[in-house]
């Protein structure tokens, strides 16, 4: 059951973090995760194949608890990143080891997934997107690698299933995902935990698959138009 916030007269209600599955071992042999589901609009299968994954790493001893972060957007999808910050506060309160970030149109095929990451030992590491089912190349980091290269490292990359160690967030703050829309948002992002010292990785032999193409800043407002890249107000 959802718990809710009431954050005082005409206001709405808070929804927080739903945890839907909690698992805890008596004797931790793994780190711990808190995996962060950043959003609550599964696309087929996806919530399933994340049940999955957790599974299977509770079994190898570790405490492994799978959390929703239902939508906070007042504008969609301006606000995702808050988000993301209002789950690293939650993992470092709850002293977890690492946080999975995962978005509601990323499939973990493959159920040892969430284990192969962890035993990669880094910071910051992200799988290999497979964008097959998009239907197109998007471009999701720079370097961007051809699968199945191994451990390779990253100038910059998508949040969009990111395994990332909390003592990332004792490195570049408690707020490490800007929370502005500005274009090159994600390189911006990767800048900030790569100048704290936190390097990023990404295992091109793990592979998940990105259901949903990413959405251009244009086609993300309504009332108001965005200004073009460099584009004086």
């Amino acid at each position: 059951m959802n718990e809710r916030l009431d954050i005082g007269p005409g206001h709405p209600s808070v929804t927080k973090p739903v945890i839907w599955r909690s698992t805890v071992m008596t004797k931790e042999v793994r780190p711990s995760v808190l995996v962060a589901n950043i959003g609550n609009a599964f696309l087929p299968g996806t919530q399933e194949a994340v049940e999955a994954a957790a599974n299977v790493y509770a079994k190898t001893g570790a405490r492994c608890v799978v959390t929703v972060q239902p939508n906070l957007c007042v504008v969609s999808p301006f606000g995702l990143d808050s988000m993301r910050n209002f789950m690293v506060l939650r993992a470092c309160a709850a002293s977890f080891d690492y946080i999975l970030f995962l978005d509601n149109d990323v499939l973990l095929e493959d159920p040892e997934t969430l284990v192969k990451l962890v035993a990669r030992g880094q910071l910051y590491v992200v799988p290999w997107f497979d964008q097959s089912p998009i239907g197109r190349t998007e471009i999701l980091g720079n370097p961007m690698y051809d699968a199945d290269q191994g451990l390779m490292r990253m100038e910059w990359t998508v949040p969009y299933c990111a395994l990332i160690s909390t003592v990332a967030f004792k490195l570049a703050g408690m707020r490490p995902f800007g929370e502005q829309p500005i274009y090159c948002k994600d390189e911006y992002d990767s800048l900030w935990f790569t100048q704290h010292g936190v390097e990023i990785w990404q295992d091109t032999d793990i592979h998940v698959k990105l259901l949903r193409g990413p959405r251009l800043l244009s086609d993300m407002v309504g009332a108001f138009r965005p200004l073009k890249p460099f584009e004086m107000p």
